[in-house]
C-alpha cells in the first residue's frame, strides 16, 4: 500500500495537469486556434471557464491582464503544491 505522502504527491501532480489542461484549452479557444463557435470550442470553453473565472477576477483586481489567468493558475497550483508537500513532509518527519 502506498504511503500517505505518495498519494498526496499524485494528487498534486493531478491538480497540476488539470490546471495546465484548462490553461491550454482556454488559450486554444481565445487565440482562435480552435474556433469558439464549434462544438469543440464551446465544450473547451465551458470546461475551462469554471477554473479560470475566479483567477481572472483576482488577476484583474490586482491590476494584471486577465488573459494571463491560465498561466497564473498553473504557477499557483505548482507553488501551492510544493509548499503543501514540504509542510506535510516536515510534519511527518
Amino acid at each position: 500500500m502506498p504511503d500517505f505522502l505518495t498519494l498526496i504527491r499524485y494528487a498534486v501532480f493531478g491538480a497540476f495537469l488539470l490546471a495546465a489542461a484548462a490553461a491550454t484549452a482556454s488559450w486554444l479557444v481565445r487565440t482562435r486556434r480552435i474556433s469558439p463557435f464549434t462544438p469543440l470550442g464551446r465544450g473547451l470553453k465551458s470546461l475551462s471557464d469554471p477554473l479560470l473565472k475566479p483567477v481572472e477576477a483576482r488577476v484583474y483586481r490586482a491590476g494584471g491582464n486577465p488573459v494571463n489567468a491560465g498561466w497564473w493558475l498553473v504557477i499557483g497550483v505548482a507553488v501551492l503544491g510544493v509548499v503543501a508537500l514540504s509542510v506535510l513532509q516536515w510534519l511527518v518527519a
